[in-house]
This record gives structure tokens, sequence and C-alpha cells, in this order.
């Protein structure tokens, strides 16, 4: 349907697993720097934090089960946060969502010459 993710076939490899094989990235690393770290994929939205030891699910794409396309692809269980959200329907959609985040990029780039060094707002 239109505006929502349908599952036609599940993958053989779960991406959010207890253990992997080579870290390129460390989230609990990130949070202990004060860094925001967020994990997106095309079902869901997670966030860790200090205020857990696991992730956190904080949005879910419409048309997803949440325990069938989601936790049940986990090795672990993440918090369900209580104000659990539906991702915005025009990310599935195949229309331009006409949305303008930042500006146009032209207007937040400055190149400094001098310097060499480009600087984005």
């Amino acid at each position: 349907a239109e505006g929502k993710i349908k599952i036609l076939k599940e993958g053989k490899i779960k991406k959010f697993v207890n253990q992997v094989y080579e870290r390129t990235f460390s989230g609990e690393e990130a949070v202990r720097r004060g860094q925001k770290v967020y994990y997106v994929t095309e079902r869901a939205v997670f966030r860790r934090t200090a205020s857990h030891d696991v992730i956190e699910l904080i949005e879910i794409a419409p048309g997803v089960d949440l325990q069938k396309d989601v936790l049940d692809q986990m090795e672990f269980e993440p918090i369900i946060s209580p104000n659990l959200k539906q991702m915005d329907e025009r990310i599935f959609r195949h229309e331009k969502m006409e949305i303008e985040l930042f500006g146009s990029l032209k207007d937040r780039v400055t190149y400094h010459e001098k310097d060499h060094v480009i600087f984005i707002d």
C-alpha cells in the first residue's frame, strides 16, 4: 500500500545481533563522548543513550508489525519507548516529500580560498 512498507520475504541475516565479527563504530563509545547515536533502518529507528544498556526503539515504519517484523528479527530485546512514534509515511511514497530541511546548500557553503577550507553551516 502507498505510504506503508510491506515485507514480502524476510532476509537471511539479522541486523541487530549480540556479537559482531568486526566493529567499525561503537555506539557505546559515542554516547560516552556525548554524541547522539541513531540506527535507522527501513523498518524502524533506534536510539542509543546513556539511559539504557541497549538501544531504544523510538519509531516504527507504517505497515510493519512490531513483534514479527522488528522484535523477532533481533537477537536481543530493545527498550521500547513509551513515546513510540510512526515514521513519516512520506518516506515510503514514490513522490518527493516536498520538504526543505536546511535551506539550499549554496546558501550554507563558504569557501575560504586563502586557507583552502570549505565551511558548511
